[in-house]
């Protein structure tokens, strides 16, 4: 399942969060970023080691 997390500029990142996410999804995990003047860059991953008990 997707897990979607908007982030506005000056907010705060809940890193447990993310680690938590990246854990329990049997998928893996995607990031994107706004890192420039109309540039986003993007990285996925998949996880060997989930703890999810789906799948």
């Amino acid at each position: 399942m997707c897990l979607i997390i908007h982030k506005p500029k000056d907010a705060k990142l809940d890193l447990e969060l993310l680690h938590s996410a990246s854990q329990y999804n049997p998928h893996g995990y995607g990031l994107m970023a706004f890192t420039g003047p109309q540039k986003i860059s993007v990285i996925s991953r998949l996880v060997k080691n989930s703890k999810s008990q789906v799948g």
